[in-house]
């Protein structure tokens, strides 16, 4: 057949590569040759031919080498070589395709490989080239290279009618690839390449495949055995017979019968529903021949695909256990597939929270605090935290004059959003305002300022920067209120006569007092000394001199005279000589007498007047009292006053010229002491001759005086002065010195200080005031409602506080008054509702509860308000507004639309839903609102509100779920106290014995009722299970299986290919017996890995063959030293062949004891030395007949 003749011509090319790169130890070429056809006659057995031409050459290339007296042997070995190839080429094929018998290329061919002395050399490339006929042209000669590298030899055969030539092609270059692959060593890459011939020649129906390939010869794809060519019987495994062909089943079969769909077994028996459905569970699918989990799903039962957690991409055995994860840039590695502190899981991609960005993979950071959200960096906003105010992303910076306050902008003091992103100032006014300037919502002055949003300054005042200020010449009397200061200020302060500044800063005294001088008075604004006095200092009015009506700059310096007929002009206004002044006017002194205006001449003493003379009296001044003219003396205590004598003050005339004493109270008196002719007092006492002083007064002295705090409102009359005068004169209110000197402004005023009253002859502060300084009282501090020596060292409280030491503490609720403690009420809050018993304050009704929140008594909270009566919600309900509306629920129920619902066990608290737990039953533990039992193996039991034990677990001491011992299904109290059995065994007391092999469901360990197997594979007789096959078993899951080497084949059991421990057909292995040295093949079968190691299927392991070793590095069998039957590499034997005349060496090879005998691979002994150059011809006609006899 056309596919044998291609086989062949690829052996040719093997056997010319090998020839170039192989070496043997051979000391004679004839027992080589015998021992050439030992081996050739062994491979032909196991279809292995070019395995053993590849080892001729060896041994041929190893005697050229080794022995250089046999090089005239090349002749006669080319003409063999020749002879071989033309017997290999002129082989009558099915095609009757035949070459040349005389083909001078492969003469050319063979004499190169033969007589080259570098055998290890490149071989050139020979192309030979064929007519359609498949007969070689004579007049075509081979075209040789001699220079070119050698790495393929490449044979093309035209098969008219029998292969197309693109697949002749495909062959070829095959050839040329398997060729390249020996002569590399590549042994592996060649058996692929072997199995791709089969494949391409397979392709071709018309071809007749030979039955030395292992396929039927009907030429069927995948067939078995077949009745004629065209008519196959049965199939390979994933196959079944259609019209005579084998047609693929489909690839969730393992096998198929009728259609490709209806499965005979499964391809994965594991996850796979029941033949002949053999269907991948939901969200499952085939891949190859097995299901797999579609992603994001995992086998949580063997037929179950359970969707993993959103956190994974994919999982394995739990739901949570990631295999990968479903965001592999932000989470944590698998298993766990944890997003980052800070972030959380979107669908199945971390996110990080509102104000978090990615600042590594698995790195959450915060974003700035003007960020709503952020990215790349913590300053790269992508929206921002304030939409109405900031600039947009991704600066969103506050305006100008703003600042972030938290997460917001707002305008810094003194500014407002005039638009969503302006701050403009505000008036100057206000301290902070809105929508406008000028509306202010605080002032800038909160102290002397109206209310905001006016912010105004009181009239008399105005705004100075950012505070008012009174006008000059006002002062705050009140926080909002300038009042005019006195006129001696320009400016006050705390009251209208405390001056800051005076209005005469020349003439006045410092403030505050800003007095005009003693003898001067306040004119308008400005002081002014009085009439008869001057200013000596800036501060001073002295007495101008009497003679002077007025003066300046000194007191002598008269501007007017006061006399102006007898006195000087001014400025000297000086009276006469011996002349006086006497109040305003000028006299002659006593004697004297104006003898010209301006001169006044002395009169004697005596006279009243005189004349001419000074002692020529013409009168006595007192014609009554004196003496007679001229003498004119006046009596003793007497004088002369004027013209008239009169008694010295204080005495009268008791005898005309003599003068007695007069009693105290008269100025003079007559006739008796006590007889006033004018009072001492005029003004002040009655009328003489009683001149008695006013009721309220007394004498003092000669005149009278009006008592302590009297005053003379007329001349006769002591009238009371006001109560804040101690003492007072002119007016009752014009006080000479205050009744309260301590507290009270100066006389004249003596006023109490604002915000006190006059009581009792003291200044007393007004309720809520005390002296903070002697003439000022302060507001006390609230809760403070009367305080001394400070504004927070409280005497007494404002209500809502009591007084404990200095303090004013609050009442606690529900007392709106209290005393002596906060507790200790005098009030209640809710008046109407609670009663006061002995200082404690209680809601009337026994279900109300105070709250302070609304200070009123409330019903409790399983209570509702019923017109005023508190009535008791309907259980579960434990918080209601009425009897029929839910506002709360007691423990183990959920509030839903106004009505309580009980949780869903285990729950013992839930919230949104019976089954959203907050809280669970004892033996569970809450887990993302979710109760699951405590212990694993426990499950929670509906009925019984309870953990129980799973089935196969049973609680030991401590309530612990323990596994039942292996064979039960169910125990209590202890392992291996059964209560039932799981499938395959039976109850036996509290012992479960097991069923017999392959049994489901007995009776007793020997009577069995069901086996696990009903397919035609199994048997159930007399109680007992079987196998209908002898080449099976029962597997562990009690299912007859095939033996290793073995696969299923409708109902009985067919043999895998040579070398296979296990296949789903006969071509097609999965696994090979030896896992060493044997490797599947693409084309399903098994092949050892090493070049020469043949299948030993007594121990089912791959050896290289005796007298060779493996080397897994040229990954080859090697040749032994010559003589070693065994050896561990090729210089050091094991064992010799010849035990009994060999020798191991210490150098670690096989000698003959004898050095006249040599060893002999013919017989592997050692024998007489005796070289032959017929025993070599002989040798190769015996090869030459062995390999035309194997075709």
């Amino acid at each position: 057949m056309l596919k044998g003749t291609v086989i062949w011509a690829c052996v040719l090319t093997i056997l010319s590569f090998t020839a170039a790169s192989s070496k043997f130890n051979a000391k004679d070429i004839t027992s080589d040759s015998q021992f050439v056809l030992k081996s050739l006659a062994e491979f032909r057995q196991q279809a292995h031919l070019y395995k053993s031409l590849r080892i001729h050459a060896q041994m041929i290339e190893e005697s050229f080498n080794n022995d250089e007296a046999n090089k005239n042997l090349q002749s006669a070995l080319a003409t063999s070589a020749k002879l071989m190839s033309d017997l290999l080429l002129t082989k009558p094929t099915t095609g009757q395709l035949r070459l040349g018998e005389n083909n001078q290329c492969t003469d050319i061919l063979f004499s190169q490989i033969i007589q080259s002395k570098d055998l290890s050399a490149d071989i050139t490339i020979f192309a030979v080239n064929n007519e359609e006929k498949g007969e070689i042209a004579s007049s075509k000669k081979c075209e040789v290279n001699e220079n070119k590298t050698i790495r393929s030899l490449a044979l093309e055969i035209n098969a008219e009618k029998l292969m197309k030539l693109d697949e002749l092609s495909q062959v070829k270059e095959l050839c040329i690839a398997i060729s390249k692959a020996l002569y590399e060593d590549k042994e592996g890459e060649r058996q692929v390449l072997m199995s791709e011939i089969g494949g391409v020649l397979a392709k071709e129906r018309e071809i007749k495949i030979a039955p030395i390939l292992g396929a039927c010869d009907a030429g069927q794809n995948n067939c078995i055995t077949c009745a004629d060519a065209d008519n196959c019987q049965t199939c390979a495994d994933g196959y079944f017979v259609s019209g005579g062909a084998c047609a693929a089943c489909n690839t969730n079969c393992a096998t198929c019968t009728t259609t490709a769909g209806n499965c005979a077994t499964c391809s994965d028996t594991t996850h796979m529903s029941a033949a002949p459905a053999c269907a991948c569970p939901t969200n499952g699918a085939l891949s190859g021949t097995t299901c797999t989990c579609n992603a994001g799903y995992y086998f949580s039962a063997g037929t179950v695909c359970s969707a993993c957690n959103t956190n994974c991409a994919t999982c394995t055995t739990t739901a949570g256990n990631c295999a990968t994860c479903s965001d592999t840039t932000h989470m944590s590695a698998a298993p766990a597939c944890a997003c980052p502190t800070n972030g959380a899981l979107s669908g199945t991609t971390c996110t990080c929270n509102a104000g978090y960005y990615f600042s590594a993979g698995t790195v959450c950071s915060a974003c700035n605090t003007n960020c709503a959200t952020c990215t790349t960096t913590a300053g790269n906003c992508a929206t921002c935290s304030d939409t109405t105010h900031m600039s947009a992303a991704p600066a969103c910076a506050c305006p100008t004059n703003g600042a972030l306050s938290g997460t917001t902008c707002t305008c810094n003091a003194g500014y407002y959003f005039s638009a969503g992103t302006v701050c403009s100032a505000c008036n100057t006014n206000c301290a902070t305002c809105t929508t406008t300037a000028g509306n202010c919502a605080t002032c800038s002055d909160t102290t002397h300022m109206s209310a905001a949003p006016a912010c105004a300054c009181p009239t008399n005042g105005a705004l100075s920067g950012t505070t008012c200020t009174c006008n000059a010449g006002y002062y705050f009397s009140a926080d909002t209120v300038c009042s005019a200061c006195n006129t001696n200020c320009a400016t006050c302060t705390a009251s209208a006569g405390n001056c800051a500044t005076c209005s005469d800063t020349t003439h006045m005294s410092a403030a505050p007092a800003c007095a005009c001088p003693t003898n001067g008075a306040l004119s308008g604004t400005t002081c002014t000394c009085n009439a008869g006095y001057y200013f000596s200092a800036d501060t001073v009015c002295s007495v101008c001199n009497t003679n002077c009506a007025t003066c300046t700059a000194s007191a002598g310096n008269c501007a007017t005279c006061s006399d102006t007929t007898h006195m000087s002009a001014a400025p000297a206004c000086a009276c006469p000589t011996n002349g006086a002044l006497s109040g305003t006017t000028c006299t002659c002194n006593a004697g004297y007498y104006f003898s010209a205006d301006t001169v006044c001449s002395a009169c004697n003493t005596n006279c009243a007047t005189c004349t001419t003379t000074a002692g020529n009296c013409a009168t006595c001044s007192d014609a009554t009292h004196m003496s007679a003219a001229p003498a004119c003396a006046c009596p003793t205590n007497g004088a002369l006053s004027g013209t008239t004598c009169t008694c010295n003050a204080g005495y009268y005339f008791s005898a005309d010229t003599v003068c007695s004493a007069c009693n105290t109270n008269c100025a003079t008196c007559e006739t008796a002491a006590d007889e006033c002719l004018t009072c001492a007092d005029a003004t002040h006492m009655s009328d003489a001759p009683a001149c008695a002083c006013p009721t309220n007064a007394a004498l003092l002295g000669t005149a009278c005086a009006c008592n302590a705090g009297y005053f003379f409102s007329a001349d006769t009359v002591c009238s009371t002065c006001n109560t804040n005068c101690a003492t007072c004169s002119t007016s009752a209110a014009t006080c000479d010195t205050c009744a309260d000197s301590t507290h009270m402004t100066a006389a004249p005023a003596c006023a109490c200080p604002t915000d006190s009253a006059f009581t009792d002859g003291n200044c007393v502060c007004d309720t809520g005031y005390y002296y903070s300084a002697d003439t000022v009282c302060s507001a006390c501090t609230a809760p403070c409602s009367e305080c001394s020596t400070s504004a927070t060292t409280c005497t007494a409280c404002e209500d809502g506080y009591y007084l404990s030491g200095n303090s004013c503490l609050p009442c606690t609720a529900p007392c709106n008054t209290c005393s002596t403690s906060a507790t200790t009420c005098t009030a209640c809050d809710d008046s109407d509702n609670m009663s006061l018993d002995e200082g404690v304050c209680t809601c009337k009704d026994a279900h109300a509860t105070f709250s302070t929140t609304s200070n009123t008594c409330v019903c409790n909270s399983d209570y509702f308000d019923n017109n005023g009566v508190c009535t008791q919600c309907t259980s579960p309900c434990n918080e209601c507004t009425s009897a029929t509306s839910c506002q709360g629920c007691i423990d183990g129920y959920w509030l839903n639309a106004g009505v309580c619902e009980a949780c869903t066990p285990p729950c013992a608290k839930c919230s949104t839903s019976g089954t959203t737990c907050t809280d669970c039953v004892a033996g569970t533990t809450l887990n993302a609102g979710t109760c699951s039992c405590t212990d694993p193996n426990a499950s929670f039991n509906d009925n019984s509100d309870a953990c129980v034990c799973n089935p196969g677990y049973y609680a030991a001491a401590g309530g612990t779920c323990t596994i039942c011992d292996n064979n039960c299904a169910t125990c209590t109290g202890t392992a291996t106290t059964c209560d039932s059995c799981k499938t395959g065994f039976v109850i036996n007391g509290n012992v479960c014995d097991a069923c017999g092999a392959g049994c489901k469901v007995c009776t007793s360990s020997t009577v069995c009722t069901t086996c696990y197997d009903t397919t035609a594979f199994s048997t159930l007789k007399n109680g007992v299970c079987g196998c209908t096959d002898p080449n099976q078993i029962f597997n562990d899951q009690g299912f007859c299986t095939c033996n290793s080497g073995y696969f299923p084949n409708v109902d009985k059991c067919v043999a895998c290919g040579k070398g296979c421990k296990t296949c789903t057909s006969a071509a097609s292995c999965k696994f090979c017996w030896d896992t060493k040295n044997g490797v599947v093949n693409t084309d399903g079968t098994c092949s050892c890995i090493l070049a020469g190691q043949e299948y030993d299927p007594t121990g089912h392991v791959c050896n290289c063959l005796v007298h060779t070793y493996g080397n897994y590095t040229t990954e080859k069998c090697e040749t032994c030293s010559i003589g070693c039957s065994t050896c561990t590499n090729s210089t050091l034997c094991d064992e010799c062949y010849d035990s009994t005349n060999m020798q191991e060496d210490k150098d670690g090879t096989c000698s003959c004891k004898d050095d006249d005998q040599r060893f002999s691979t013919s017989n592997d002994k050692c024998i007489d030395r005796e070289d032959s150059a017929i025993g070599l011809a002989f040798s190769w006609i015996l090869l030459v007949s062995a390999m035309i006899f194997s075709l």
